[in-house]
């Protein structure tokens, strides 16, 4: 259900730690983009109901926030721009390591994580693994499989415990899961913990068992798009959403891939006053250490790393990290 922009207002300015009823002022278009990731969720995983072997998902724009749907007054922040930048040791990029490259974030047996499994962006696809192996096996297996997915970096794998689907129909005959995703988890985001009754109404709740995150060590840069030239990056800050460098609006799209931002800058309506995309910036969004949105912005006129100023809002927590820029070769 779709808030009103006066609704989501209120709530952004609740988001914001300020009163309602406080003086406001229009924000700027940076402080806007910046409001918005404090303020979706593109976190995800497999549903009970999920069956395995899927297509991976492939990049979108997401459905519940854009530049068109989020434009609203608040009190301007009067905290700095967060310096503070969510690191992790890979580069989001083309995969270049090996099975043996992976590093294991928790291995299923720590008693504040076993029991949930990952909440994250960039859910690809899963797949049932056996349960009747070995815990050395079955990762094994897991991370084969995340070596064999185009863009996964991280794979959760966990038994989920009172599912029909797991327990009766799949072919496999086991409870153990394999999810992969294409961006790094921190642990704060291992949060599902089940709680449905998938057996009927009088059954137990479905429960998460032996949740472990595995995620790669390295990476390489992502690929150019075609028709553009590699600009800058990656930068802990996004290019400032200015009328000064011609921008034209943004998207928050799925995962992090530069091909889809080329792909919605090449189709974006030229601008009344400075025509056609010409440049855009992709970054990813993270909100109190959690990597939660990717955002592409774009512009009507090439521009540089001396643009990308934007480093977030401290007032809401939220950090650029991976921010880089291309400029479209012809126009």
């Amino acid at each position: 259900m779709k808030l009103s922009l006066t609704l989501l207002g209120l709530a952004m300015a609740c988001l914001a730690g300020v009163k309602a009823d406080d003086s406001t002022s229009i924000l700027t278009a940076d402080e806007r983009i910046m409001l918005a990731v404090a303020s979706t969720n593109q976190t995800g995983g497999p549903s009970p109901y999920d069956w395995p072997d899927a297509a991976p998902a492939t990049p979108e724009v997401a459905t519940n926030t854009s530049d068109t749907t989020v434009d609203v007054v608040s009190s301007r922040s009067e905290g700095e721009s967060s310096k503070r930048s969510y690191k992790s040791a890979y580069n989001l990029g083309n995969i270049i390591t090996k099975r043996h490259d992976y590093v294991t974030l928790t291995d299923g047996t720590d008693p504040r994580y076993q029991n949930a499994a990952l909440q994250a962006p960039s859910y690809l696809t899963y797949k049932v693994i056996s349960n009747t192996t070995s815990y050395a096996t079955a990762k094994k297996a897991c991370l084969a499989y995340c070596s064999s997915v185009s863009k996964c970096v991280a794979a959760n794998m966990y038994n989920e415990i009172g599912n029909p689907l797991l327990d009766h129909t799949f072919s496999e005959k086991s409870n153990r899961k394999c999810a992969l995703y294409g961006d790094v988890p921190t642990l704060s985001q291992m949060t599902n913990k089940g709680g449905q009754q998938l057996y009927g109404p009088n059954s137990p709740a479905n429960c998460i068992e032996n949740s472990a995150v595995f995620y790669l060590g390295a990476a390489a840069a992502p690929t150019t798009p075609s028709g553009y030239t590699f600009t800058f990056g990656p930068l802990d800050a996004a290019t400032s959403a200015s009328l000064a460098v011609g921008y034209m609006g943004y998207d928050f799209i799925t995962q992090y891939d530069p091909n889809q931002c080329a792909k919605l800058c090449d189709a974006r309506k030229a601008d009344p006053v400075g025509g056609k995309c010409k440049f855009f910036n992709i970054w990813r969004g993270v909100v109190s250490g959690k990597p939660t949105t990717y955002t592409c912005s774009y512009f009507y006129q090439a521009t540089d790393a001396s643009t990308a100023t934007n480093t977030g809002d401290a007032v809401n927590k939220v950090t650029v990290t991976f921010s880089r820029g291309y400029t479209r070769n012809s126009t």
